[in-house]
């Protein structure tokens, strides 16, 4: 039972990839980062090196897994209850994003350190148009959007506390494959939203920010 870890993208998926998919919707953030990682370098998040890691449990099967890009802290997919110390031992943490059991669990061993913020995953049952609907209609974003897109995205990370160093090649990434929509009201952007690329089957909305 061990904690290893590698800056190679490409040894982390041959080793965790096959787990991670086995639950997309907990893994999302893990998957999708490491697919970006694959497709756009080490560097696609910041200038230093990533960390990814993997956990092997008494059976030699993985069960967890742990990604940091630099300057983001740490993050966590699923991790068996048996990791989490372990971890603490093996990695020099000082803040995680975690799914929220393993955070408390790192919390209460971990003196002077709290849960201070909680998210959720929603999933998209069934799509029910607004009625009445909003004035405008969207239209997929363009290379000519480029400097609006690239300020909102430093806006909306600025706005949530985090860094907002790769926003040009989310922006670019995104328009070149469609995934980034502008929503317009008299022919001027008004609020944008985007879509992840497809990891393990699955695709989350992303980059939603209305000035």
């Amino acid at each position: 039972m061990t904690w290893t870890f590698t800056d190679d993208v490409d040894v982390f998926l041959d080793t965790a990839g096959t787990w991670l998919a086995t639950r997309p919707a907990e893994n999302t953030l893990v998957l999708t980062i490491a697919a970006t990682l694959r497709s756009s370098g080490p560097h696609a998040y910041g200038e230093d090196a990533p960390v990814l890691g993997w956990w092997r449990g008494p059976d030699g099967e993985v069960a967890g897994t742990l990604v940091q890009t630099p300057p983001y802290r740490p993050l966590l997919g699923v991790v068996a209850p048996e990791a989490v110390g372990p971890l603490a031992a093996a990695f020099p943490l000082t803040a995680v994003n975690a799914d929220r059991a393993t955070a408390e669990a790192l919390a209460a061993g971990w003196p002077g350190h709290q849960v201070d913020e909680v998210q959720r995953l929603y999933r998209l049952d069934e799509l029910v148009p607004p009625s009445p609907a909003p004035p405008g209609g969207p239209r997929s974003a363009t290379a000519a959007d480029r400097a609006l897109l690239v300020a909102w995205h430093r806006a909306f990370a600025a706005d949530v506390g985090q860094p907002g160093t790769h926003a040009e090649r989310m922006v670019d990434e995104r328009t070149a494959s469609g995934g980034l929509t502008l929503w317009e009201t008299g022919g001027v952007p008004v609020s944008m939203a985007g879509v992840s690329p497809r990891a393990a089957g699955a695709v989350r909305v992303t980059a939603v920010y209305t000035p």
